[in-house]
């Protein structure tokens, strides 16, 4: 009977944990192509952004913060995590690609990749799409 009880105990313990951790991660579908030309990032919000097209100048190591609207700070991401439908990342330049960095609304917490100059790479809330 005593184990029965712990067991019970375990399984509404893991259940609760569980639960907080479904509710603390709000994912929001979005779609969105990446390509470098020289200095120059072009971003295309193909689903679930407010932008068609973001364009702007990002030298090695230097960072823009992106979310559901274009264009942001962190100061304004983080003023929008308990947003519905808003998304936020740091997308950083790396001397290979691209390093991003979730603030909120994505599956992952850090994704990068190498992306050669005239090259593009779709990402969505759950990570890279091969095309």
């Amino acid at each position: 009977m005593r184990q029965l009880l712990g067991i019970f105990i375990v399984l509404f313990i893991s259940k609760s944990a569980f639960a907080q951790s479904d509710e603390m991660t709000k994912v929001t579908p979005f779609e969105i192509s990446i390509t470098i030309i020289d200095n120059e990032l072009l971003l295309q919000g193909i689903e679930g952004t407010a932008w068609i097209d973001l364009s702007f100048l990002l030298e090695n190591g230097s960072e823009q913060v992106i979310n559901q609207s274009g264009m942001s700070s962190i100061k304004e991401c983080n003023s929008q995590k308990e947003q519905e439908d808003s998304f936020c990342f740091v997308l950083k330049r790396t001397v290979n690609g691209i390093a991003l960095t979730s603030n909120h609304g994505t599956s992952w917490r850090e994704l990068s990749f190498s992306l050669g100059n005239y090259s593009s790479q779709k990402i969505d809330h759950h990570g890279m799409i091969m095309e």
